[in-house]
């Protein structure tokens, strides 16, 4: 199991995965464990929650990994409302990863070339920002953290190769494209 985040409260979100080896998301609150399964999908992972109860994560279903909202109706009552994030205009695929306590959502989303941009969404609109594309001049980027200002947290690439030749931020293991930059965290 991993555990990615909690509230002030002390409600705990992750993934576990099962003895068949399929991955579940969960929520751990005042004691009661609940698995969070994103309908129809073979992989569901909570990876963010706020002191409301909302939660984002990523899920994959036919083979395409989404970022998700859970948006709780009222605090330590089991109902949600389900979002499913959908990838950028032209790309395949996305992933939430931190929210903030007004609803702003950040993670990545796959473009069209390949890469991976930071995103951050914005609830009250349905407005998805690519904040990636100017980045530090590499080609990949992940955010991960985000407050009520919308100041985003991660890490990019940048226009600078590494001289170690590191794959620091993962994105070479991740299968993106990849130029041997130096990987730089960004605010």
């Amino acid at each position: 199991s991993d555990v990615c985040s909690s509230d002030l409260s002390g409600d705990i979100v992750g993934r576990y995965r099962d003895s068949g080896g399929v991955n579940h998301g969960f929520l751990l609150s005042r004691g009661q464990f609940s698995t969070l399964d994103f309908p129809g999908a073979t992989f569901t992972g909570a990876t963010a929650i706020t002191p409301a109860g909302d939660i984002v994560g990523r899920q994959t279903s036919a083979g395409v990994t989404h970022g998700f909202l859970l948006s709780r109706h009222q605090k330590h009552m089991g109902r949600y409302t389900i979002t499913d994030l959908g990838p950028l205009s032209g790309g395949n695929a996305s992933s939430a990863a931190g929210i903030s306590e007004s609803g702003l959502i950040v993670g990545s989303v796959n473009t069209p070339d390949g890469s991976q941009h930071a995103t951050l969404w914005q609830r009250n609109t349905g407005r998805m920002n690519d904040v990636g594309m100017p980045g530090l001049g590499g080609l990949n980027s992940g955010a991960f953290g985000v407050n009520d200002r919308m100041q985003t947290s991660g890490e990019a690439g940048t226009s600078d190769l590494d001289p170690n030749g590191e794959d620091f931020c993962g994105f070479h293991a991740l299968g993106l494209p990849y130029n041997g930059n130096i990987c730089a965290a960004f605010l």
